[in-house]
């Protein structure tokens, strides 16, 4: 069986205090956003509806528990948290999160010029744990401390834990 509700890493949200992780749920995972200010937490879009509608944009079949949304570099909300854009089925995506229109805006990016770096040349991946991600405006920072959400707040210093027990 597979562990549930273990967050991943934080990704903020350019000019704003907000920011998004993936935790796993049961058949699948789930996008979480969090205001950092308030400590505001919930579901950052219907899931099953955006599955919906980019199925029927793709051709390809998407449930809401098992999105092509993966780590920071393919999830990114834009118009000021309107609209999210991502790379599925091949191509790149934008949809919008008040109608749920998704919007074929391009092709994947392809491989880097010259193939691929061989593994001995490619930086070892630090753990996601241990890199706190410092929000746009410089003031809060997130982390996974023991599997749970945790921001800082920078002139403070003062924690707030987001989940418990690697779960919410």
């Amino acid at each position: 069986a597979a562990a549930v509700n273990l967050p991943g890493p934080a990704n903020w949200i350019l000019r704003t205090n907000h920011f998004w992780y993936r935790k796993t749920v049961t058949g699948g995972s789930e996008i979480v956003w969090v205001d950092a200010e308030t400590l505001t937490r919930r579901p950052a879009f219907d899931h099953e509806r955006l599955a919906v509608s980019l199925s029927a944009a793709s051709g390809e079949k998407y449930t809401g528990l098992r999105l092509p949304l993966g780590g920071g570099a393919n999830l990114m909300f834009v118009d000021a948290e309107q609209a999210i854009e991502f790379i599925a089925a091949g191509s790149r995506w934008k949809c919008d999160l008040k109608d749920y229109k998704c919007t074929k805006t391009g092709p994947a990016p392809g491989p880097p010029p010259g193939g691929n770096t061989p593994p001995q040349l490619r930086p070892t991946p630090v753990p996601p744990s241990t890199l706190p991600r410092t929000s746009p405006d410089g003031l809060w920072e997130a982390s996974i401390n023991n599997f749970n959400i945790v921001i800082r707040s920078k002139d403070k210093k003062q924690d707030f834990a987001l989940s418990f027990d690697g779960s919410e």
